[in-house]
């Protein structure tokens, strides 16, 4: 992911968008989210792997991976 600084603090990630000059705090399972997005992978991959880590835990983990997605398109816009 572009201009992006992470660091870790008490098992949670803070992500710096530099192009918007902001921050998310992602825990499980979005942070799962954020760095499969930020290694490439699709959409479809992503909510595979939530299912299988997570199962029951997240009852629409499709509609859970578009938002995260979003979120982090949103931050990263430089607009």
């Amino acid at each position: 992911m572009p201009d992006t600084v992470i660091r870790e603090i008490e098992g949670a990630h803070a992500i710096w968008f530099a192009n918007s000059r902001s921050f998310l705090l992602l825990e499980e399972p979005a942070w799962d989210v954020f760095s499969r997005y930020a290694a490439g992978e699709t959409p479809n991959t992503i909510a595979g792997f939530c299912r299988e880590k997570y199962g029951a835990q997240e009852t629409d983990i499709e509609l859970f991976v578009e938002e995260i997605i979003q979120l982090i398109d949103y931050y990263n816009d430089s607009a």
